[in-house]
């Protein structure tokens, strides 16, 4: 599973730390796999144009691409204890996060690479 999460670059290493702990916190609970298991990249969030409707505080975006379908429940509810976790823990109001899961199956890994192969290949490409 490779897990991207682009916070603004004047977010503290600490929140950074601890939104990725909050991540695979999250997973490890809904989806029932090992914290360990997800390889998390962390990436710039790219600010709102001023002007637009909600181009205040910058979002902290979590991409989760999952190489299995999630299941409309179970990303509800992943959403819903990521947004928990994070005002709970670490004071980051829900409206901040936004949260997306992209299921893909092993058919679309290409050129015999394994899934930790793939992840790893994949986390280069993303911004």
């Amino acid at each position: 599973m490779l897990i991207q999460i682009a916070l603004p670059d004047d977010e503290s290493s600490q929140v950074r730390d601890g939104v990725a702990a909050i991540v695979r916190r999250a997973l490890a609970e809904v989806l029932e796999i090992g914290s360990a298991e997800p390889l998390i990249v962390m990436a710039s969030a790219i600010s709102a144009p001023a002007g637009l409707p909600d181009s205040g505080r910058p979002k902290i975006a979590i991409l989760v691409v999952a190489p299995y379908k999630v299941g409309v429940r179970k990303k509800r509810k992943l959403f819903g204890r990521v947004m928990d976790l994070s005002e709970l823990e670490l004071a980051i109001q829900r409206e901040r996060i936004v949260v997306g899961v992209v299921e893909t199956s092993r058919s679309n890994w290409s050129n015999g690479y394994d899934q930790r192969q793939w992840l790893q290949m994949m986390s280069y490409q993303l911004p």
